[in-house]
């Protein structure tokens, strides 16, 4: 009885052997990332209709919470109408990386105040994407005046490709097979006083301008794909606005 139990771990150990050794790592993964961060530094300085006015440089402290792979901070400026926006995209080698900036988190851990949001944009068509957002609305208080600003936020995975949630990235963290490959997370960044259908149209200029380095950003680095796995967005959604739709993840 001894032996046949020793045998049926031996024949488990060598199961789990052979069922996991061609799982990608960390240094499999290299390429992917070094293509990822080299992709990054070419973005120009206009986006569409929008100039480039600042690229500012996140604090120490937030690089080494996020320990990014490849960071970009944009301040824009509409030629036509003097609109501004700011633009960021975070792309990390662990997603795991990703809890300290989902808004969520971030924004209340630095003096915002979560608002409720009425009639919020669900999903953003851009080229040939039909992209699923989380919209948020943060106010701040200060003794110059609060300010309000409006957040379009969403992931994105490698061979997956669109997801707006952060459970959906948690599950990403823990598939080993993608694991190495990280994931990266997209703001849009407005003034709350911008309409929000001009606030939608902005975002899918400047998105539509970057499309090199998205699809980068959502290649399938193993050779396989899991979109239909991950149940993405149909094309018959929208982005007009869900008048009266809950709020995910509200407090």
């Amino acid at each position: 009885m001894r032996y046949i139990s020793a045998m049926l771990t031996l024949a488990a150990i060598v199961l789990c052997y052979f069922s996991t050794r061609d799982y990608p790592d960390a240094a499999k993964a290299t390429p992917f990332h070094e293509a990822i961060a080299t992709q990054a530094t070419l973005l120009p300085d206009k986006l569409g209709d929008w100039l480039v006015i600042d690229k500012p440089q996140p604090p120490p402290a937030a690089q080494q919470l996020l320990r990014p792979n490849a960071i970009i901070t944009r301040r824009l400026r509409r030629e036509s109408d003097g609109m501004g926006m700011t633009f960021i995209v975070v792309q990390c080698r662990d997603a795991r990386d990703m809890a300290g900036h989902y808004p969520p988190n971030c924004y209340p851990a630095h003096g915002w105040t979560r608002t409720p949001v009425e009639g919020a944009i669900r999903t953003l068509r851009v080229n040939s994407w039909t992209i699923p957002v989380e919209e948020y609305e943060f106010r701040q208080f200060s003794f110059e005046g609060d300010r309000n600003i409006r957040i379009y936020n969403f992931f994105i995975l490698p061979g997956t490709g669109f997801v707006s949630d952060k459970p959906a990235v948690d599950a990403a963290a823990e598939n080993y097979r993608m694991r190495p490959f990280g994931a990266a997370q997209v703001q849009l960044v407005f003034d709350a006083q911008v309409p929000r259908e001009q606030a939608a149209e902005a975002a899918r200029d400047v998105l539509g301008s970057v499309g090199m380095l998205i699809e980068q950003l959502k290649k399938d680095p193993t050779g396989t794909d899991d979109r239909a796995a991950a149940g993405q967005t149909s094309d018959q959604s929208s982005d007009m606005p869900v008048q009266g739709a809950p709020q995910r993840g509200q407090p």
